[in-house]
């Protein structure tokens, strides 16, 4: 009788705090988005749509939907495409150097986008960028071939900072190729092409929707790409709008923002279900395939060629921009070759001693990235934990509620922080530190959660069992067995966050205060206002912690999935 009243005390502290979890990631994340769209139906404290329809009546504002349809649709289809080819290339053929090559092409995944958007500027701007300099020195053209400021640069810069994304989508599904069929399509006498088109192109279909889709929601809702190179050419997306609406600072303003935003979240909501729908009659191919280590496709005399081509591709586009950016940090002024008379460390002396928020956006960061990251996985592991080693009612629910936030766009959830939690109801966040750190732990709990899960999927119950068996009771077989075993994925999980918010942009921008300056804003701001050098200085420094930290994770063999 006493083991059973135990049991059912148990039972009702875990309904307990699993009520208090769901209640605060619902007050947290869900609620201001509900907000958000209650208050792009209201005007003057009346329900209408007047909202809606000032909004999608202005040309500038349909254009912008326009011009984030076919950014999004572009960067895709370019992203989507590279992805498949070197995706194949890596898992499938005998390619030398995949190691290598496999890490160059995914380092847009750990690099900010807006660095990358900013490198290009200096490589392609028509006045003074570096390459466009070398095609009129090496063709005698009097005028610069490509211009940056433009719908192409921009979804060529959205393309190489989003392909990593289908990559990683793809490579995962080529990895669980049954090598029989491709063995037997052989020995049919298939060619290569024939094969890749009718066995490897159907297996690994869900894979290619699945990264097509992170692609183009990723591009949509983007803002440092957009800002930095498609505002200075007045091509505008949605969510430049949504920003230039909220530094209006009027109320007619913030309601057309609220109703661009309300746009946005659908799209950010229901793509990624209606994908999911649309890919589960056909990921049972996927799930038939067998756990044997699928054979490589010998390329033959083209084996040396491709590795060169990609070498080089992934040297243009990848790792060119990165040198970039921390070249141009020590130059004296824009445009000046990179010669040893040119060079000077005056601006990162400048942005560290004299610029008053260059150090202070720095700490901003880093103390926001350890909290965010710390909470972040500190939930990420309640949540994982009760949806993975109990049993316990609704613990699916909690995964529902740390996916909307997740899947809404970052401009839209920074918003809706905003307008809830800006004294409206009780609370008075706005502009505070603390505002800033909760946007980013609600933005990627669901990131943290994800890796947290697969770590403790790996965990065994009999070792848990044993212990419990033991005499040792739950939380002490959580702290001697659960957690030790789990170390792995709470790095990965912490690391992954921390990176994430420590170079964020697009809700740090609406967040931006006098105490929550992020070094992404600054970044932005410095580049957006012609002081490139002090921008790439700060870039650089992000660009060194980045991969501090993804050695790191490297090192203690944790992978961000």
């Amino acid at each position: 009788m006493p083991a059973v009243l135990k049991r059912r005390e148990q039972a009702e502290k875990g309904l307990w705090s699993g009520g208090l979890l769901f209640f605060g990631l619902a007050l947290f994340g869900s609620f201001p988005l509900l907000v958000v769209i209650w208050d792009s139906l209201q005007v003057e404290g009346a329900f209408s749509p007047r909202n809606y329809l000032a909004v999608y009546q202005r040309p500038a504002n349909l254009i912008a939907v326009v011009n984030t349809l076919e950014m999004s649709a572009l960067s895709m289809l370019i992203a989507t495409t590279l992805a498949f080819l070197l995706a194949w290339l890596l898992e499938r053929s005998d390619l030398p150097g995949r190691g290598f090559l496999r890490a160059l092409f995914l380092l847009p995944y750990l690099a900010p986008p807006f660095v990358g958007a900013i490198a290009w500027t200096e490589l392609l701007n028509p006045r003074v960028g570096y390459l466009n300099r070398l095609f009129m020195q090496i063709f005698g053209l009097l005028h610069a071939p490509l211009d940056i400021y433009s719908l192409g640069g921009l979804v060529w810069v959205m393309s190489i900072q989003e392909m990593p994304l289908a990559l990683l989508a793809i490579s995962t599904a080529m990895q669980r190729i049954d090598p029989a069929w491709e063995e037997a399509a052989r020995l049919a006498g298939v060619g290569r092409l024939r094969m890749i088109r009718q066995i490897t192109l159907p297996v690994v279909l869900p894979g290619v929707l699945a990264g097509a889709m992170l692609v183009f929601m990723s591009a949509a809702s983007a803002f440092g790409v957009p800002a930095i190179i498609g505002m200075p050419a007045r091509i505008y997306v949605v969510t430049t709008r949504i920003v230039s609406y909220v530094y209006t600072g009027t109320s007619q303003g913030m309601g057309e923002a609220t109703a661009l935003a309300v746009l946005l979240m659908a799209a950010g909501l229901l793509f990624p279900a209606l994908a999911n729908r649309w890919t589960a009659g056909r990921s049972n191919q996927l799930a038939a395939a067998r756990a044997s280590r699928p054979g490589r496709v010998e390329l033959g005399r083209w084996r040396w060629p491709l590795f060169f081509l990609c070498l080089g591709f992934g040297m243009v586009a990848v790792a060119m921009p990165l040198v970039t950016v921390v070249g141009t940090s020590f130059l004296k002024a824009t445009g000046l070759p990179l010669a040893v008379e040119n060079l000077s460390l005056r601006h990162w002396a400048y942005v560290f001693t004299r610029f008053p928020f260059g150090l202070e956006s720095f700490k901003t960061s880093l103390l926001a990235g350890v909290m965010a990251a710390t909470l972040a996985t500190a939930v990420g592991l309640m949540i994982s934990y009760r949806r993975v080693k109990t049993h316990l009612p609704g613990r699916q629910a909690a995964d529902l509620l740390v996916f909307i936030p997740f899947a809404t766009p970052g401009v839209v959830l920074a918003l809706a922080l905003i307008v809830t939690w800006s004294g409206r109801f009780v609370l008075n966040l706005y502009g505070t530190f603390t505002l800033l750190v909760l946007a980013y732990a609600i933005k990627y709990l669901a990131h943290a959660a994800r890796i947290v899960a697969v770590s403790l999927e790996q965990i065994h119950p009999s070792l848990e069992e044993a212990g419990q068996g033991a005499g040792a009771g739950k939380m002490r077989v959580f702290r001697d067995i659960t957690l030790p075993l789990a170390k792995s994925g709470l790095i990965a999980a912490w690391f992954g966050v921390f990176i994430l918010s420590f170079y964020e942009l697009t809700m740090s921008v609406l967040l931006n205060g006098p105490y929550t300056r992020a070094i992404g804003v600054t970044i932005y701001e410095l580049q957006t206002y012609d002081d490139p050098q002090s921008a790439s200085v700060l870039a650089s420094v992000v660009i060194f912690l980045v991969l501090a930290a993804s050695r790191l994770l490297f090192r203690n063999r944790a992978v961000i999935p």
